[in-house]
């Protein structure tokens, strides 16, 4: 989580250098930071965007962030979170979004489905298997008993 904190600052870095001076754009609360194709608000300031419906937040702890303790509202008063959007299939991870749980969906159900069908063509052959082997079976006998039953020499009577 650390190296995203870090590049977030390299892109808001980057944003100062490009429109003003980075004391003022880092110190001052009320721009977006666009880095890797997501827009980053200050808390209050968040945009809804139709292409990353899900809205994340990134608490900010001024304690652990060392980072953010110089980021200030026009006010004076310090941003409590920064906002930002993510796709619908992905998840909030601290200033990331991550995890495309439709991919691990459709992984999981197509494992599923394999062995569901390796499972049904196992039982459909075991049975394949043992009629087969019936057939033999019966085949045998009857090869074993014809010629005893075309010998009309031989007088059935019932036991």
């Amino acid at each position: 989580m650390k190296s995203s904190v870090i590049l977030f600052l390299f892109a808001l870095f980057i944003v100062g250098v490009q429109s003003q001076s980075i004391q003022d754009q880092y110190r001052r609360a009320t721009r977006l930071v666009r880095y890797n194709n997501i827009n980053y608000y200050w808390y209050g300031n968040y945009v809804y965007d139709a292409s990353h419906p899900l809205k994340c937040e990134y608490p900010i702890d001024l304690s652990a962030d060392k980072e953010f303790q110089n980021v200030t509202y026009p006010d004076g008063s310090k941003p409590p979170s920064l906002q930002f959007g993510c796709l619908n299939y992905e998840d909030c991870c601290g200033l990331e979004c991550c995890g495309d749980s439709r991919t691990s969906t459709v992984l999981i159900c197509g494992i599923f489905l394999v062995t569901l069908a390796s499972c049904v063509g196992y039982k459909k052959y075991q049975r394949y298997q043992i009629k087969k082997s019936d057939e033999m079976a019966m085949a045998t006998t009857n090869s074993a008993l014809q010629p005893l039953l075309d010998d009309t020499n031989i007088e059935v009577h019932a036991v």
